[in-house]
């Protein structure tokens, strides 16, 4: 595997953890090596976005790699923001930090956005209801809301890798597996018991997910690779919707709207 070392490694997580956990999808070595800074965000409203990005954006050493994964909630939660927490936490939130980083990347004419996708965007098989985010509308489910928040990340692909075309920045989606991590933590028993019995039991080692991402974040094989979504390090096509420019377009002006960015 041919590696580069890169100025920056970014991680970060959403509210159901502070970042401990998600450190494990970085191998040992990898995260205590002097050539590697990591900064760690927690996403547990919209606030904190806007004080990391500028933290950031300010940083003097290039930004290379954003590794994105975040929560599930079972029951439908609703921000201090007034949003539906999955979809705040796992796309709008990560939303604003990449807008308001998108030129300095441009600027320093490399860099790689990774986001921690995964193959649950397929639960939201009839597309986003943009009109709906709050679920007042329709019947609200852990699995279809992660499902929606996820597409969203796809979509927002689309439209970053047209801002970044032609700059040296890509931006790239990947499917982790299923991953033995502590996870959902924040549900119910119910929740609890359901994972330990028929989820964990046939989940694998954080270190072949950390593999996949430490090889899609700094392969030279990758350089140029862009808007594409992974199963681990294999390429798949994602579900139709994730392909919709129209849907990436309305999505992209409601998230500057809801994001409060222009």
């Amino acid at each position: 595997m041919n590696m580069r070392a890169f100025a920056a490694v970014i991680l970060l997580c959403g509210f159901c953890h502070t970042g401990s956990d998600k450190q494990k999808l970085i191998p040992f070595q990898r995260r205590n090596s002097a050539k590697k800074r990591r900064n760690i965000g927690t996403f547990n409203g919209l606030h904190p976005s806007y004080l990391f990005a500028p933290l950031l954006r300010e940083n003097s050493k290039g930004i290379v790699n954003l590794y994105q994964r975040l929560c599930c909630y079972a029951k439908k939660t609703i921000t201090a923001d007034k949003l539906e927490a999955v979809f705040q936490t796992n796309y709008l939130s990560t939303f604003i930090l990449n807008y308001y980083l998108k030129q300095k990347l441009i600027n320093q004419n490399s860099g790689r956005i990774l986001f921690v996708n995964s193959e649950a965007h397929r639960f939201a098989a009839w597309g986003l209801n943009l009109d709906d985010l709050a679920w007042e509308k329709h019947a609200y489910t852990g699995l279809k809301s992660y499902g929606t928040a996820k597409l969203a990340q796809l979509l927002s692909m689309i439209k970053l890798n047209e801002h970044f075309a032609g700059t040296g920045v890509t931006v790239n989606a990947m499917h982790p597996g299923n991953v033995k991590t502590n996870s959902g933590q924040n549900n119910g028993p119910i929740y609890k018991f359901f994972k330990k019995i028929f989820v964990d039991k046939s989940a694998q080692s954080a270190d072949i997910a950390a593999e996949a991402l430490y090889y899609l974040g700094v392969s030279k094989d990758l350089e140029n690779v862009s808007g594409k979504f992974f199963n681990l390090t294999s390429e798949e096509e994602p579900a139709p919707p994730a392909l919709d420019k129209d849907a990436a377009e309305e999505l992209w002006a409601l998230s500057c709207e809801l994001g409060g960015v222009k």
